[in-house]
């Protein structure tokens, strides 16, 4: 679905979950509660991966950098452990339920 990060919980409002999710280039534009409850709802209706494009204070990026909102490593950090999201890969999450069920290879970390 296109949509807000803002709207998101109300965009999936009585929806099932989602095998994939792609949220790209949204995060580094959007204030920290709106951020904050965008991985929250992704991850309520996540069972598989989300690709969260995901870029920090330190980054070397291209692109439009008007208004981008830099935040630490650890910022993301705390906000994905809040939400109940583990990172698997570049720019890749899953939840826990899912995490549990990962191969070898799928797991950032093997378990």
């Amino acid at each position: 679905r296109l949509g807000r990060l803002a709207d998101l919980a109300a965009l999936l409002d009585g929806e099932g979950t989602f095998d994939l999710v792609v949220c790209v280039d949204v995060f580094g534009y959007v204030g920290d509660a709106e951020a904050r409850e965008g991985l929250a709802t992704i991850a309520r209706y996540l069972e598989g991966v989300a690709l969260l494009e995901i870029y920090v204070a330190g980054d070397d990026i291209v692109g439009d950098l008007d208004d981008y909102r830099w935040r630490r490593p650890e910022t993301f950090e705390q906000w994905f452990d809040a939400a109940g999201l583990r990172r698997i890969g570049p720019h890749l999450y899953t939840v826990k339920s899912v995490t549990q069920d990962l191969t070898h290879f799928e797991a950032l970390t093997p378990h």
